[in-house]
């Protein structure tokens, strides 16, 4: 599977975001963790109607996936919860697992694989066979960058990524991020909190 942009907050900014990249006919996923997306806009009734508009259209769009029910952050394929998936699983690209010579999952090499992206972002310390759903948030976020980049992701837009982590993770975060945008992915990272921005 492949997008141009993945957006990670189907807040009004995420959803902002998304209007965007269809209008340019890029290939985007848009993913929340919540079973109805909107985010702060769902509170507020002078954006219902812009809410549900939006929300129409970028579900009737043909270059758009809307993957609402994420609880950890990320792209799950047909829109399953992957909690209870492993994180070798959960980084497998859909339908593609390598391998062997008789046609069995090559689990050695799906290791390999995940064991390698999370190494990308420094993330030694992730075990490849942890349950997905026993992660605290923020290892959950690191897992979904690097889901991130084996979808092959240009652009990942984080909206609000911060808002939950205690100071340690979000120092481990701004680490990743800050990885990523030194390899050349683009980064568009929404926060109201300024001190964020200006260390990017």
């Amino acid at each position: 599977a492949h997008c141009d942009v993945l957006i990670i907050g189907a807040g009004p900014a995420g959803i902002d975001a998304a209007l965007e990249a269809q209008a340019s006919r890029k290939q985007v996923i848009l993913i929340d963790e919540n079973d109805v997306m909107g985010g702060g806009a769902l509170a507020d009734p002078a954006l219902s109607a812009w809410l549900e508009s939006s929300l129409a259209d970028l579900a009737a769009a043909g270059n758009v996936t809307l993957l609402p029910r994420t609880t950890a952050f990320g792209y799950y394929h047909d829109n399953f919860v992957g909690a209870a998936e492993r994180i070798t699983d959960h980084l497998a690209e859909p339908g593609h697992a390598p391998r062997g010579p008789f046609g069995a999952i090559d689990w050695s090499a799906m290791r390999s694989k995940a064991r390698a992206l999370l190494d990308s972002l420094d993330s030694h310390d992730l075990d490849v066979d942890t349950v997905v759903g026993t992660l605290s948030v923020a290892n959950r976020q690191r897992v979904e960058i690097a889901k991130a980049l084996s979808q092959d992701a240009r652009i990942v837009i984080m909206d609000e990524p911060t808002a939950a982590l205690a100071d340690a993770d979000f120092a481990r975060l701004m680490a990743v991020v800050k990885r990523l945008r030194d390899r050349g992915v683009g980064i568009i990272y929404v926060s109201h909190k300024l001190p964020e921005i200006f260390e990017l």
